[in-house]
């Protein structure tokens, strides 16, 4: 463990005092990129093990909106019955579905930052690996941060919101990949992200601080999916 924090604190100093990440090659808009994706009514397959990894195996894929400014919901719906409405302007079966919400985000100050993720039935949130320039990319292997928020199977039924938060240091100027998936099995759904920045300040529209875009660099992987 002493060697890990040894090294992690190298990387970060080393990284910190960099001019900034890869730049993007190509801007697509501001906001996240979202996939919806049918879930079973009633199943409890986002329980098991590895779901939020292997969900686009699982499920049949639907519509793709593009640049969403807010990708937190609240639907209050009947407990037992398949229900539509409309969610990021397209209409969905939001009593089963799955999302997937997609982008790039760069820190405006280097520190320790606060996620906040509450859901009905359950979400997880990744930031990063952080994009890094290419006499970087070889050397250092930066993590993945997770955070899970996910009711008790035994709650599934029962208007109860899980709830869970987390810190993550992030660097100012890299770009960092953001992943947020989120499902609902019956009734109530619910997707509530928050972000804190290390001066306390509230990231109310965390929509409008992260962006689409193409980044050509030292591997052939070219875009966030």
């Amino acid at each position: 463990m002493l060697c890990k924090a040894i090294y992690l604190f190298y990387v970060f100093v080393t990284l910190a005092s960099a001019q900034s990440s890869i730049a993007p090659s190509r801007y697509h808009g501001e906001g996240f990129n979202v996939e919806f994706y049918a879930y079973e009514l009633g199943s409890v397959i986002g329980w098991e093990s590895g779901f939020f990894e292997d969900f686009c195996k699982i499920c049949r894929r639907l519509n793709s909106p593009k640049n969403v400014m807010d990708i937190n919901y609240h639907f209050l719906q009947h407990p037992k019955n398949r229900n539509f409405n409309n969610i990021y302007n397209s209409r969905q079966t939001v009593t089963n579905m799955v999302v997937h919400s997609y982008a790039f985000f760069r820190p405006s100050v280097t520190g320790l930052y606060t996620f906040k993720l509450a859901a009905d039935d359950g979400a997880q949130l990744t930031v990063g690996p952080m994009k890094l320039p290419c006499e970087y990319a070889t050397q250092f292997e930066t993590e993945t941060f997770k955070l899970k928020a996910l009711k008790s199977i035994n709650d599934q039924a029962k208007p109860v919101v899980s709830v869970n938060e987390g810190l993550v240091r992030l660097i100012e100027g890299f770009y960092y990949p953001v992943n947020v998936t989120s499902f609902n099995l019956q009734g109530n759904a619910k997707l509530e992200l928050s972000v804190i920045d290390p001066l306390g300040n509230e990231i109310a529209d965390f929509g409008e601080h992260v962006i689409q875009a193409t980044f050509d660099e030292c591997n052939p992987i070219n875009e966030l999916e």
